[in-house]
């Protein structure tokens, strides 16, 4: 009977554990879109890059910092590498879109 109690109990604590997270994390879907983010950060590589003819869209992913707030974050990889060179060094462009559409350069991700 002590077995089961305990049990009970640790469920319990862990359904309390899980809904006072729950309350801490961003809602769900992010505010901004994966289309619109994707526009977003389209919009700066093409103002602010004359050689993105070279890049290609290799990913886009969503986070969220350490206070819950959601990002975007998109990376271009240039298609010419050359042999033994990491690709996540010099070779791609990385553009953080925040919800609010502003965007910030990540060096070196």
């Amino acid at each position: 009977m002590r077995i089961l109690n305990a049990l009970v109990i640790m469920i319990a604590l862990l359904a309390l554990s899980h809904r006072l997270g729950a309350a801490d994390r961003a809602p769900w879907p992010p505010p901004l879109t994966l289309k619109d983010a994707i526009a977003v950060a389209e919009n700066f590589v093409k103002t602010n890059r004359t050689d993105l003819p070279g890049y290609y869209l290799s990913s886009m992913r969503v986070h969220t910092d350490s206070d819950g707030r959601y990002h975007w974050d998109a990376q271009w990889l240039r298609t010419n590498t050359p042999p033994g060179t990491a690709l996540a060094q010099a070779f791609s462009i990385t553009v953080r879109v925040h919800m609010n559409q502003t965007f910030t350069v990540i060096p070196g991700k």
